[in-house]
């Protein structure tokens, strides 16, 4: 037994210890010795104990038990496990060993194991790794997989290749610096460039634009629908777009029920507003023909308009006409009419038309011989006054219808002519007779023949 301790004593003091980690296995190659320093041969049997301290402390892993080793010219080798049991903390193996089937001897002191047994760690690493730790470059097939937690870099000096694909949920908030423009999507708008935008695009505060807006032949839409909107409509520039079945050539503010033109002056109100049968033109302002609820002008540079400022057209049976002019409260004007410098024509709302001017009838020179046209009474009544003005007959005369036919007539020289009896309630009776004599004439009464 005594030489057997110093055996062991020689293997203890010898360390000469290798080991190479694969899983938690790790090889433990050793030489043997005799007390007088000659290795030995023969068969021997060991017992490994993985300590957390060198001297008591707590037993860590299980025991791993070598019987029948065989050593040669003192060489031996064998592995040991005692699982994953090397997080970085302190490790001592202890060893018994014994021969020829004797009782087991516990040499002490206990083998400090070093860094190679911990060689397993880096494989299974449980706790923090810290980055004075690490030294050299990590090839890309050590750091594949997934990383869940975070990870800060604060060195201005870091530095990354690739096309950065794999980033997700990177917002702009933490980008620092300037980027490239190559390096931004065809789907990114840049300031200085032209931008064509394909998709909806939405913004939730106000858009301002310090040059024009082109749409191209689109609407801007008010709402989600596309009733609500302004745009161009007609056929410029090969768009054949119409509004309804008009071409306007020009801007169309359309709404579904209706719309208005405001103003904010003064507080808000509609100044014109439509609907799909009428349109109202509203105003608070009073005054002059600057003032006016409507002002329509019709303007050129040398004051020479063959058409009119305000032309009114309509088709069908209109039992109303195609001008309806009404006041429904107050007294005053229906209607008037002037050339700037005053009022020429008033209509009152009593009915009464004041002329400042002459009243041309049958200015086209159309009368044939008929009560129209002319100055007639009531509605298709045959009453009136007509005269002449092509044809034969009392041309350029006056003309008294009732019936629709004439009464009496005045030549242009002064002529007057009676178709019939002429009856003043004087007394005095006109006739022309056609062969027969007329009756007696009553008392107070004084005739003129001309047929005698």
């Amino acid at each position: 037994m005594k030489n057997l301790k110093t055996l062991l004593f020689a293997l203890l003091s010898i360390s000469a210890v290798d080991a190479y980690a694969q899983g938690t296995d790790f090889s433990y190659q050793g030489r043997l010795n005799d007390s007088n320093g000659v290795p030995v041969t023969g068969t021997y049997d060991f017992q490994f104990y993985l300590r957390d301290a060198l001297t008591a402390g707590n037993p860590v892993g299980t025991t791993n038990s070598r019987p029948g080793i065989g050593v040669t010219n003192g060489l031996f080798a064998f592995s040991l496990n005692f699982g994953n049991q090397f997080p970085g903390a302190a490790r001592w193996l202890e060893i018994n060993v014994r021969t020829n089937g004797g009782t087991y001897t516990n040499m002490s002191p206990r083998y400090p194991l070093l860094a190679v047994p911990y060689a397993m760690t880096a494989s299974n690493l449980t706790g923090t790794l810290l980055a004075s730790q690490v030294s050299g470059s990590l090839s890309a097939t050590q750091l594949s997989g997934t990383y869940s937690s975070a990870v800060t870099f604060s060195n201005t000096g870091n530095s990354f290749a690739g096309n950065a694909g794999g980033l997700t949920n990177l917002t702009a908030t933490n980008l620092v610096g300037t980027i490239n423009d190559g390096r931004l999507s065809g789907n990114v708008a840049l300031l200085t460039g032209s931008q064509t935008f394909t998709g909806a695009k939405a913004f939730s505060a106000e858009v301002a634009a310090n040059n024009n807006i082109r749409l191209n032949g689109s609407n801007i839409l008010f709402l989600g629908d596309v009733f609500h909107g302004l745009g161009y409509y007609g056929t410029a520039n090969g768009l054949n777009k119409f509004f309804g079945a008009s071409n306007p050539d020009g801007p169309v503010l359309f709404g579904f029920g209706g719309g208005a033109l405001g103003s904010s002056s003064g507080g808000a109100h509609a100044m014109l507003t439509w609907t799909p049968q009428q349109v109202f033109i509203n105003s608070t302002n009073a005054g002059s023909w600057v003032n006016s609820v409507a002002f329509i002008e019709n303007r050129s540079t040398n004051n020479a308009n063959a058409a009119p400022a305000q032309r009114l057209q309509a088709a069908g049976n209109l039992v109303d006409g195609v001008l309806s002019v009404s006041s429904t409260t107050g007294t005053g004007y229906i209607a008037r009419f002037g050339n700037g410098g005053g009022y020429l024509v008033d209509i009152a709302t009593n009915g009464n038309t004041t002329l400042a001017g002459a009243l041309v009838v049958d200015n086209a020179n159309g009368n044939t011989g008929s009560w129209n046209p002319g100055l007639t009474f009531g509605f298709a009544s045959g009453e009136g006054i007509a005269s002449r003005r092509s044809g034969t007959g009392n041309l350029n005369g006056l003309d008294f219808f009732t019936g629709n036919n004439s009464r009496l007539s005045i030549s242009n020289n002064g002529t007057i002519n009676a178709s019939s009896l002429l009856k003043a309630s004087g007394g005095l009776v006109i006739q022309t007779m056609n062969g027969s004599d007329p009756v007696n004439p009553v008392p107070g009464q004084i005739w003129l023949r001309t047929d005698l």
